[in-house]
Formats: C-alpha cells, structure tokens, sequence
C-alpha cells in the first residue's frame, strides 16, 4: 500500500525545489562568481576564512565556496544559476570531509543572530535585502552539503550533535529564527523547511529508513514481519473476561473454560505488539547498532528539544501549514478543461491576466506546493519517530499540534478538485535551474492503473503532499471521538474524501478509507443505509486491515449527537500521557534553582564571595525545612521507640559542655 516515492523526497527532487525561484535571484546577484572551480586543496583555506570575524573573509569564501557547492553555478539569460548536480555532488563530498558542515552550520547561526531584535518595517529595503541575502548564503552552503553528501553514521552524528547538544544547538536558533521572522517578506520560508527536512532525515532516517528499521528489530525478534498486499488482523483491546463462578454451581463451567481458553489463544495470535514495547536490535560485538542510537537520539530529541518547546514548534509549523493553504486572489487552476485540452492552456486560462502576472502566479503556486510538500513531510517524520520512541509522547506533541489549530487548515487544503491538484502540468526546464539530472529526461509523476485497460498520470510532488496531510489528519484524530465528530463530520469531509478515492491511487486511498472508518459510527443509521455508501464500506473492508474486535458500524445513540466534548477515553489518554510525563520528564527536567550538587559548607562560601550570604542561616534553614517525614513513618517511629522502652532522658549530659 505504501510507497517510498510518496513518503520522502529523492535527492533531485530536494535540489530542485531550492533553487526553484521566480526571475532574477539575489544569491546569484550578490555573489561574485568566479571564472573556474577552486581545487579540492584549497577548500580548507577558504573554510578558515569562514571562521574569523573579518565579513571581507566571509564574502570572499562564499563566492568561492558556493560555486564550488553548486557544481560551477553558471547564470543564464536571465540572470538565475544552474546547477551542475553530478559535479556538486563530487565537490559536496570534498566539503563534508573537509569538516564543512560545523563552519557553515556556525555561519547560519551567524547570519540568524543578525536578524534578532530588528524591526523590519521601519528599515531599509537595502539593508533587509543584504540581510537576506547573508542568510541565504549561509542556507545555500548548508544544505547543499547535507543533502549531496553521502550519507554515512559519522555525518549523522555529526549533525545531531550539532543541532541538539550543547553548546551549539542549532536547530534551536533555527526555530526560533523562523518563528520570530516567518512574516516578513522576503524571508526564505521554504529554504528554512526544506532544510529542517534533510536535517532530521539525515540525523534520524526518512520513512522509509523508519519502516526498515522496524521490520529489522522484528526480525531480531523473531516476529514476522507485515507483508503490504495481506492484510493482517490486529487486536488492540483486551477480550472481555468471562465471570466464572465455582464448577459446583455452574454447569457450564467445563464450556466456559474451554471458551475463554480459545478466545485467549486467539488474541495472542493476532496481538499488536508496538515498536517501543520490543527492545532494540544488538550486534555481537560491543559497537552499538543504529537501532540503539536511533532511540537514544530520539530520547535527546525529545527531551531536550521538542518536549520543553513543544507549544512554540508546534505553533510554528501550524503557521507554515496556513501559510501554504491560503487561497490565491486569482484561481488559475480553479477548473479542468475537457479531455483534449492541452494542459499547457491552463496557464492562460484567465484572458485578463498579462504574461507576466500569469508567470508570477504560476510560480507562487508552484512556492505553495513545495512549502506544503516540506512541512507536511517534515512533521509527519517527527510524529512517526517519537510514536516509535513512545506512544505517549507522540500524543503529547499531537495534542500541542492540535491546540495550534491545525486540523481546520489541513481540512481546508483537502477540500479542493484533487483531479485538477494532480494533474501534470507542463513546466519550463529552466525554472528548476539545475542541470544533468539523473532524473532529467524522467518525469516526476505516478502511474496509477485505473482499470485493467486505462491507467492515469499524477504530478508526483502535489500527490505526496496530498498523502502527507492525510496521514496527518488521520494520525490526530485516531481513536479521539469529539475530534472526529467536530473536524470530520461537522465539515463534511466525505465530500473530499471521495475526490480522493477518485484518484485510485492506493497509498491515498488507505488513508481517506481510514478516516471513512473512523467516523462511520458518529454519522447515525440514516447514513449507513444509504445506497451511496454502500461501495465506501465494501472498500473498507477490501482495503483497510482489520481489527479483531471491531466495531467501527455501531452506532450508539450518544455518539450521535456531534459534540465537542472530551469522552472518556481521550480524557483516560491525557491523564495517561500527563503521569508519563511527570514521572519521566516534568519533575526531572530542570533542576530547581535552589537544588545545588555541592555542600552546605561550600554553598555557604560561594555566597559569600558574591556577597549574598544570609547570616541567619537562610541555606540550612531551607534545607532543614524540606527535610520532613510523612505523618506514617513517624507514627511507626514513635511505635518503635515505645517497643524498645526508649525514653527522653532530660537528666542526660548534652554531647558539648558549656561552662
């Protein structure tokens, strides 16, 4: 059902949209581009250039060093790079062993720590324009290195300890960057996405890498592994226990034994074992597997960074998700012409719109796919990694994701004509800007068989983007009633959920038969009776694995009515991701202010050099007023003194003579 292609971005495909753009770029302006490639020997030169405070050094290497990225950037008529993407790959690998990724990591940092505390507004278009373009030198240098760099476990841990652990902690400075800027114009949006994508895909492994990891420790475990064209039943919930009374009153007993014997052995034949309850996979020898540092990075990731700023990020990419759904003030691919319409016609669609504007809007759509594709892609990797990690903190993040508000935008991207979102639209060559493509004389579609005798063409990316918010909506709305009932059943979804199934495609299909399941028995009896409905549920019972125990067509007279209202059991699902988390993290996170690793003696000195000394004992008389013992323990040490006769002597010497 799944397909690699519709779950992560090749390499081509990420090139291509960074350098997508729209007329003269600045990056190609601004940079002084030299007559011929610096050699390999000369890289480390210009890397130290990078390094020192001088900004004539900086300019200098990167006018040498991003051509030498790009594989020769040459401009062309109209003044935009192309990209020779063989050749950047080669020089990429230079610059990764090299140890170019710290230095340009340290210079985005650089170019990020210029723009805070700026108000954009009241300043020059020249000095934001020089900013930006500072910054998108930086994100150039960057990405190109991660992302045509082969992948190995020294980059990856080398990029994980770059953006997470201290002291630099770029992925920090990168979120923080993007949520105080995001609205300015100018500001390199997409770049900033694509380049969190290939961070976390290199640091923890693209969906794919995930789904093979997977199979991995369930092959260490002798588990068989889920094979995509069997649908195989699982069970979640626990079989309903049988009351057995005493065999002398009962005379059924020997039946109802035999029966709950029989329903036990089935349920664990067919029990649903989660990835985080089996421990990872180990080698003979003592180096550790990427199944163990994957879950420790994991661990780190969330602990230090998505858990303690979850609401920020998560706010964050709820903006970017809006950002990338707003409608536009012309709806230039608003409806499909006939079957023997040129798809190149579309573009001109509009009569009153000049040639220039057309272009402009063609590229501003093509913007929005890109951003949409990165971001869903990138959240959708996170949320998968922490639900591996753990299932509690993948609901703690999805409860932040909704509290940002975004199911209503992912809601309002899919109710659209999909056959007109898909569809192949012809595009110039020149504006993907990169040159000698592996994939170049290939196109960037999907091929879905329609019936035995017709098949259809779908533009890979628009699809995959399609996909993405779709395993979104139906990863936060899973098992979670009052979601269901106000964000699918209240908007109509079915409307756009047959759109989907139109496309035939099967990774959308699985997922759009998910969220027609998940809402079938909130939607009443009326519903299910319908003769229109009845090839939805056939196709949900063909398509959609099955639980043991499942229940989805029953409809109960209280979940009929559509409420907002927390049930049951997501109030029992947050009480339990709230005593997860502060037995593991929230009282463990920081240390208190007053907590301290030394003693009361040395406390005491350090006090007194910084003169904040309390001379009536404030340290040991905070201590000592923490030091109490519960009201049981006492008690017990009250009736263990009475056991042993011991008494208060008041006649007793006092350890310490005075006198």
């Amino acid at each position: 059902m799944k397909s690699s292609e519709l779950e992560a971005m090749s390499v081509e495909e990420r090139v291509s949209c960074f350098y997508c753009a729209f007329g003269v770029d600045f990056i190609g302006v601004n940079v002084a581009l030299s007559e011929a490639l610096i050699a390999p020997e000369a890289v480390p030169t210009y890397l130290q250039y990078l390094e020192g405070p001088n900004r004539d050094a900086w300019l200098l290497a990167e006018s040498v060093l991003i051509p030498f990225a790009q594989g020769k950037g040459m401009k062309d008529e109209q003044q935009r790079l192309l990209v020779n993407f063989e050749v950047a790959r080669r020089n990429c690998d230079v610059l990764s062993a090299a140890g170019a990724v710290p230095i340009f990591a340290q210079h985005l940092a650089r170019a990020m720590l210029n723009l805070k505390g700026l108000n954009f507004p009241y300043m020059d278009i020249d000095q934001v324009e020089r900013l930006f373009g500072q910054l998108n030198r930086a994100l150039t240098m960057l990405y190109l290195t991660i992302v045509l760099s082969p992948e190995s476990v020294c980059s990856a841990r080398s990029l994980f300890e770059l953006g997470v652990c201290q002291p630099k902690q770029v992925l920090f400075d990168i979120f923080e960057c993007l949520q105080a800027h995001q609205s300015v114009a100018g500001y390199p949006v997409k770049r900033t996405m694509l380049l969190l994508y290939a961070w976390f895909t290199r640091m923890l492994g693209d969906l794919p890498r995930l789904t093979q990891l997977k199979n991995d420790r369930r092959a260490f475990h002798a588990l068989p592994l889920e094979v995509p064209t069997k649908l195989q039943c699982k069970s979640i919930k626990r079989p309903v226990m049988v009351p057995i009374t005493e065999p002398v009153s009962d005379p059924l007993y020997v039946a109802k034994v035999k029966a709950q014997n029989h329903r036990d052995s089935i349920y664990t034949s067919y029990i649903h074992k989660p990835h985080y309850d089996m421990a990872p996979a180990i080698s003979a020898t003592d180096d550790p597997t990427f199944d163990q540092e994957w879950g420790d990075r994991v661990e780190l990731l969330y602990r230090m960074l998505l858990m303690p700023r979850a609401k920020e990020i998560m706010g964050v990419f709820a903006s970017v998700l809006a950002a990338g759904t707003n409608p536009d003030k012309r709806h230039v691919f608003g409806k499909r012409g006939s079957a023997g319409t040129d798809p190149s016609s579309y573009e001109n669609a509009q009569t009153n719109v000049s040639p220039e504007e057309q272009a402009y809007l063609t590229y501003m759509l093509r913007e929005k796919a890109i951003l949409m594709d990165a971001t869903s892609l990138t959240l959708l990797t996170l949320l998968k990694h922490v639900r591996s990690s753990h299932l509690l903190k993948a609901e703690y993040l999805a409860s932040q994701l909704v509290d940002a508000g975004v199911l209503p935008t992912m809601t309002k991207f899919l109710n659209r004509d999909f056959a007109t979102y898909v569809q192949v639209r012809v595009i110039e060559d020149g504006s993907q800007r990169v040159e000698k493509l592996p994939s170049r004389n290939k196109k960037l579609t999907v091929v879905v068989a329609l019936d035995e005798a017709t098949v259809a063409e779908y533009a890979r990316q628009q699809l995959r983007c399609v996909a993405s918010v779709l395993r979104l909506v139906q990863r936060l709305t899973k098992r979670k009633p009052s979601l269901i009932k106000s964000t699918l059943c209240r908007s109509q979804s079915l409307v756009w959920l047959k759109r989907v199934l139109n496309l035939k495609e099967p990774m959308t299909r699985l997922y759009a038969l998910k969220l027609v399941k998940s809402q079938a028995r909130y939607l009443g009896h009326q519903w299910v009776r319908k003769f229109t409905c009845v090839h939805l549920l056939t196709e949900v019972y063909l398509y959609v694995r099955p639980e043991l125990e499942d229940d989805w067509l029953r409809s109960e007279e209280d979940d009929t009515n559509v409420t907002s209202a927390p049930k049951p059991v997501e109030t029992l699902l947050a009480g339990e991701v709230q005593a997860y988390h502060h037995k593991y993290y929230w009282d463990r996170l920081k240390p208190s202010p007053a907590a301290s690793n030394v003693s009361i003696v040395v406390q005491s000195m350090q006090d007194l050099e910084a003169d904040g000394l309390d001379v009536e004992g404030g340290s040991c008389r905070k201590l000592f007023a923490e030091l109490k013992l519960d009201t049981g323990t006492c008690q017990q040490y009250e009736k263990w003194l009475d056991i042993q006769g011991l008494m208060a002597d008041a006649d007793a010497p006092l350890p310490i003579a005075f006198g």
